[in-house]
């Protein structure tokens, strides 16, 4: 009888230390990402990512570029967030509403006006700048410098 007694004694241990095993080694597998997040303090940034050639670029095979896109990517080496671009199939305009309804919490390529400072935080360094030039020959002297009366 006391045999009995030990050998189901060391199969219930035995049995444990399998269970416990398999637990440690499946246990981290199961944990959601927002677990994962929550314990890594990562959270999950999502970026408005709207068509703009050489800005925001999907290729044929799905695989995303351009500037915008580069310069979030260089961003994220500097903190432990995950970022989520959305949207490029709608267009710019339509990123102010996503940021408004809280689909996206950042988007690029904004211009800081008084109005839109009121409303939304901007970063204190700019990612870069643009312009145009308008440009007609020397010899049309249609249009004048400084002469905006004119329609074209």
């Amino acid at each position: 009888m006391r045999k009995k007694v030990r050998i189901t004694r060391r199969v219930c241990a035995v049995f444990v230390v399998f269970i416990s095993m398999i637990i440690s080694v499946i246990g981290p597998l199961l944990q959601t990402d927002a677990v994962l997040a929550e314990e890594t303090g990562r959270k999950t940034i999502k970026v408005g990512f709207f068509k703009f050639a050489g800005y925001h670029d999907i290729d044929e095979y799905g695989n995303k570029g351009g500037y915008g896109y580069d310069f979030i990517q260089m961003m994220s080496r500097y903190d432990n967030d995950d970022y989520e671009f959305v949207g490029y199939d709608r267009g710019w305009n339509a990123m102010f509403d996503m940021l408004e309804s809280g689909e996206i919490d950042l988007v690029t390529n904004v211009a800081k006006t008084p109005e839109r400072e009121e409303k939304y935080l901007y970063s204190t360094k700019t990612i870069g700048s643009d312009g145009s030039i308008f440009t007609v020959r020397d010899d049309n002297s249609s249009v004048v410098t400084r002469d905006y009366s004119k329609d074209f």
